[in-house]
């Protein structure tokens, strides 16, 4: 790709008296970006007159955490899918450090995280999730890095757009992977997938703020699991 990082460190190196100057560089993919919605403030209800199923305001909304890890391994070594939910007993947090939290996304509101990686194949995200700060589960996604340059001679691909149509979601463009905590069908546990490309668009796009926990560790708290 077109974007590396060049570290240079000045100093002593070990027990040595003498300054010395070390510098190296690490090619990386493209920013990759994660955008995680909070859409429980609409619901799917069936409308009799006009025989099919709209939109309707959600009452029962809350807010909702991501909490966020990356790692080189399959997490589900018994399927080795590349997407799924993780059984209810996996230890995610003490297989796993998270390395970004979102916390309390308000209904209605999204969240993006961008990230940078070398690892060009072979990578997952795995996130666990919940209302009112209490673990829902986790899942996983599998994931290539973003290479947009496709030879030495400068050639490029266009950024990858996800559906709904034109890879806009509630007025804001999603890039690679969309993550969204749905809008319910009324009475039942499906998402209103069919109603993706009606749903409204939110007076406030500012996303929510990602509290990043790299390089330093500070977030370490583990959440109950949810009642129900």
């Amino acid at each position: 790709t077109d974007l590396s990082l060049q570290i240079t460190f000045e100093g002593t190196i070990g027990n040595g008296e003498d300054f010395s100057i070390a510098a190296g560089t690490i090619d990386l993919n493209e920013p990759l970006h994660f955008t995680f919605w909070n859409s429980s403030d609409e619901k799917s209800v069936y409308d009799s007159t006009l025989d099919q199923w709209v939109l309707a305001p959600n009452s029962a909304a809350w807010p909702y955490d991501f909490i966020i890890a990356f790692t080189g391994e399959n997490p589900d070594q018994l399927n080795n899918y590349s997407r799924g939910n993780l059984p209810l007993d996996y230890d995610f947090y003490g297989t796993l450090k998270p390395v970004a939290i979102i916390e309390n996304i308000e209904p209605a509101t999204h969240s993006r995280l961008i990230l940078l990686t070398d690892q060009a194949s072979g990578n997952y995200v795995v996130v666990d999730s919940g209302r009112f700060h209490c673990s829902d589960g986790s899942f996983y996604r599998f994931f290539n890095g973003v290479q947009n340059q496709q030879d030495s001679q400068g050639n490029y691909q266009l950024t990858s757009l996800l559906p709904p149509p034109e890879g806009i979601y509630r007025g804001v463009k999603q890039h690679h992977y969309f993550f969204n905590y749905h809008c319910m069908i009324f009475n039942n546990s499906q998402e209103c997938l069919h109603l993706e490309d009606q749903r409204s668009v939110p007076a406030d796009l500012t996303p929510t703020p990602v509290n990043i926990n790299f390089p330093s560790y500070t977030y370490d708290y583990v959440p109950p699991e949810c009642s129900n």
